[in-house]
């Protein structure tokens, strides 16, 4: 299906993918989300998130990805892009459960075993990510790499092979323009030692590192505002409909984003 809607693309100029924030508020406080001090409790009705919908998909639109925020503290907004598009992925933190019924793929947010991810997201939330998404097909993790989690990847893969996941996708931390601290800025010879450890890992486990060859390539060099299928040929919305460029107002030269990287490796590659 994307191939073909990939096509229709090519020849119409339409764009048919959608990432949005369905709301900017959120339940726990990661050390490095970019998305921290946005929040608005001004939300749109879900009347509103309706008429939106639907005007996106007479636009073209078919595939949406639901960010945040935490997305399922709107899941009347979820359910209502669950009947309006063909193809709906989450990027969750796994502490409320998506119905199992729910027809969507649930990128799971997760930064390193117990100790490590509860550090960086907050006090029992491992446990609860994994008692909700146990042995679930649907899921993805979705790993944020910083020099402080790194070399937790491959117990998180394996992490991802007990629980039947689907596999484990990595994104490298990005700045906020302007706005990170210094110290937190990723050195560069970190990102080296990430993207070798990631080669490494992908001949290890092929199949559940979900990354290919060309996308650690992507990641090896960070500056890709000049040819980044993301940025150039998604829609990007924030949780009030506003345009942007991409999940924020990140700093593209230090791009470490996976869906950055799926995308620009399958058509520029």
């Amino acid at each position: 299906m994307m191939i073909l809607l990939e096509a229709k693309r090519l020849l119409t100029g339409k764009k048919f993918m959608m990432e949005i924030d369905v709301t900017d508020r959120c339940n726990l406080h990661c050390s490095h989300c970019y998305h921290a001090g946005e929040v608005d409790d001004h939300e749109p009705s879900l009347e509103q998130w309706r008429a939106f919908f639907a005007q996106q998909r007479s636009k073209g639109v078919r595939c949406v990805l639901l960010v945040g925020g935490e997305p399922t503290l709107r899941w009347d907004v979820m359910a209502e892009a669950l009947k309006q598009f063909s193809i709906v992925d989450v990027i969750t933190n796994g502490t409320i459960k998506i119905p199992e019924d729910a027809g969507m793929r649930i990128f799971l947010s997760l930064d390193g075993d117990k100790m490590v991810n509860d550090r960086i997201r907050g006090a029992g939330s491992f446990k609860k990510a994994l008692d909700n998404y146990h042995n679930d097909g649907r899921v993805i993790i979705n790993m944020t790499l910083t020099a402080e989690n790194y070399l937790e990847t491959e117990s998180l893969i394996q992490l991802a092979l007990q629980n039947n996941f689907a596999g484990l996708t990595c994104n490298i931390i990005t700045p906020n323009c302007g706005k990170s601290e210094p110290e937190k800025l990723l050195d560069p010879l970190i990102r080296h030692k990430i993207v070798e450890l990631l080669h490494q890992l992908k001949r290890r486990y092929p199949r559940t590192l979900l990354l290919s060859r060309g996308m650690i390539q992507w990641y090896r060099y960070p500056d890709h505002r000049k040819k980044c299928y993301w940025r150039k040929h998604v829609v990007h919305f924030d949780s009030h409909f506003k345009s942007r460029y991409c999940f924020s107002d990140l700093d593209c030269s230090q791009c470490g984003c996976y869906a950055g990287a799926s995308l620009s490796s399958r058509f520029f590659w």
